[in-house]
Order: structure tokens, then sequence, then C-alpha cells
């Protein structure tokens, strides 16, 4: 009784907190403060700004959204599936969609991208600037594992094992396991 009443006020204090940080700093103080936020709400507050969540989703806290969208809906372009974990301090990028599809696990401080720029220009007039954009697909089953990062465009397979630390590229295939940087697939798997 006591700890669920504590647990309402605190969810309380949070939709201020995230209600405050939306409307002071924009939808960056709104990542701000959802990285702050106990795992036990942050599904609720995810959803509650836009983001597809389905059922029995975990997701550990320190979890960042890096360009959410400027929309009344900023979250909208996170798609997460059914039986989902996602580890501590994981970077999300949602200039594009990112789909994680049911029971995939990333690990801690998996980093998933979405865009990447550079810059020609070396001069403040002579701004040159490239961005590369694209979405992001996990398909079913696949594991992620701790300080990977996932560049732009990329889609890995269904069930497929990504190492820790590696950096994903390009797409890899179904039942594949993977590893390295940049990746390279080291055990295709039969079905």
């Amino acid at each position: 009784m006591m700890k669920s009443i504590i647990w309402f006020f605190e969810d309380l204090i949070w939709n201020f907190r995230c209600n405050y940080g939306l409307r002071l700093h924009g939808f960056t103080g709104l990542s701000s403060v959802l990285k702050r936020i106990p795992d036990r709400f942050l599904v609720k507050y995810l959803r509650k700004y836009g983001a597809t969540i389905g059922e029995k989703v975990h997701i550990e806290s320190g979890f960042y959204i890096h360009r959410p969208l400027w929309k009344k809906k900023p979250f909208e372009n996170l798609s997460i599936g059914n039986f989902v974990y996602i580890g501590h301090d994981v970077i999300i990028d949602l200039s594009m969609p990112v789909i994680l599809k049911d029971a995939c696990s990333i690990g801690s401080r998996v980093q998933i991208w979405t865009h990447s720029s550079y810059f020609r220009g070396i001069t403040v007039e002579n701004r040159d600037i490239h961005e590369f954009r694209g979405e992001v697909i996990i398909e079913e089953g696949a594991m992620i594992y701790s300080n990977t990062l996932i560049k732009q465009g990329v889609t890995i397979g269904a069930f497929a094992s990504i190492s820790a630390c590696s950096m994903v590229n390009t797409n890899v295939e179904a039942y594949a396991t993977a590893s390295g940087v940049p990746i390279k697939v080291i055990r295709k798997s039969p079905q």
C-alpha cells in the first residue's frame, strides 16, 4: 500500500519534470529528463510522447534519445516490439525511424544512429554540410552486445548476433554471427 502511494507521487513528479523539460528546453530537454527517469516509468513516458512499444519491454535507466522530432509526438519514429530488452545508457537517434522487432536484445551503451554528416567547408562562410540518413531495423530475436555502434540505413537480420565493441555499417543477414570494426560475418548458422 505504502509503496504504491510513493510510486504514485513519484510518477506525478516525473510527469511534471517531463512537461517542464519539454516546455522550457524543447524536445532535447524532454530527452534529458528521460535519461534520468527510473526504468519503471520509462516505457510509460516514451509511449506518452509517441513511441510505439509492445508488451513486456524492459528498458534500463540512462536511455537517451538524440534528435527527437520537432512534433507533438517527438518519439514517433521509435517502434519497439514485444519482449524487448534494452540495456543501460543506450543512445538512439530518431532522425529516421528505428524499428526494434519482437524479442531482440540490445546491450549496454549501444549507439543506434540514423544519420551522419560531414563538413567540406573550411571557413564559416563556406559551410558545405552533407547529411546521410537511413532507418535502422533490428529484426526479431537479434542480439546486440555492449558498446556496439550501429550506423544509418542498416538492417540486422532475425536471430543475428553482433559481438561487443563492433561497428555495424552494412546489413547483417539472419542467423549470422558478426564482429569487428567494421563488421564482418564470422559464422552463418542454419535456421
